[in-house]
């Protein structure tokens, strides 16, 4: 690429994120316009076309925030995080953390809880699905060694406030219930099965199991970890119980002993 080229380009580039205006040097006025107002409608364009964007991203921290305070916010948030990818896709990334460190607790978890969703709906199909039918066959004596593969979509999230709660009134068109901050975070699983997206709270035990087995533990670590939770003679029947679950819900891509 030439160079003089380049360096127009990172001028533009610069003008656009950060408003620098060393590329005003090179446009010219017309008769139609000056240069400043020939480049402010492609300042203008820039900014419109990434609330429009994140929009798309946020529907319901938008619907939640209402479009004046969204586009506000917005605006903030992308003169703090300009975009560093080729693809508007991941210009919201950082969105949650910045909500955060304004102290918009709430509304960090409502970001957070979308773009999770974004990341579920765009993750690689899945290599097959087990289900209950696959553990028939295997001995008891295997089942200590069994370690489970999960859906490449799986995510979750630990909200303190009822988040999630407020996300579903806000896709259902009803009114929200209150903000509650609760006295410890609520873990949410979520996943996509055949381009349907699935969420659902967990209780403390089943948080632990699935971060443990999705990390490689095997059942009977399962077992043993969860002793915390549940006696020696329940233990392995909670584990058990978890794994049909997440079998029924298409969370197990593969069985491996």
């Amino acid at each position: 690429m030439n160079d003089r080229l380049r360096r127009l380009q990172l001028a533009f580039k610069a003008y656009l994120q950060q408003d620098d205006e060393a590329i005003l040097r090179h446009v010219v006025d017309s008769e139609q316009a000056r240069a400043e107002h020939r480049l402010a409608a492609y300042w203008n364009a820039y900014r419109l076309r990434l609330i429009e964007s994140l929009g798309e991203d946020f529907p319901l921290l938008q619907r939640h925030l209402g479009e004046p305070a969204f586009e506000a916010l917005i605006l903030d948030y992308i003169a703090a995080h300009p975009s560093r990818h080729r693809s508007i896709r991941w210009v919201g990334q950082d969105l949650p953390a910045f909500l955060r460190r304004r102290g918009s607790e709430l509304e960090a978890e409502l970001a957070d809880f979308e773009w999770s969703l974004g990341l579920c709906f765009d993750a690689p199909e899945a290599d097959g699905r087990a289900g209950l039918d696959d553990m028939a066959p295997i001995p008891p004596e295997d089942w200590p060694s069994l370690r489970f593969v999960f859906d490449p979509s799986l995510r979750w999230i630990d909200p303190w406030w009822n988040s999630v709660a407020i996300a579903q009134a806000l896709q259902d068109e009803q009114p929200p219930p209150p903000a509650e901050r609760g006295s410890y975070p609520v873990r949410w699983l979520l996943w996509r099965q055949d381009e349907q997206l699935h969420w659902r709270s967990l209780e403390p035990a089943e948080a632990w199991a699935v971060e443990a087995a999705h990390g490689g533990a095997a059942f009977a670590e399962l077992c043993e970890g969860l002793l915390e939770w549940h006696g020696e003679d329940s233990a392995a029947l909670a584990a058990a119980g978890y794994l049909k679950q997440w079998l029924h819900d298409g969370l197990i891509t593969r069985i491996t002993r």
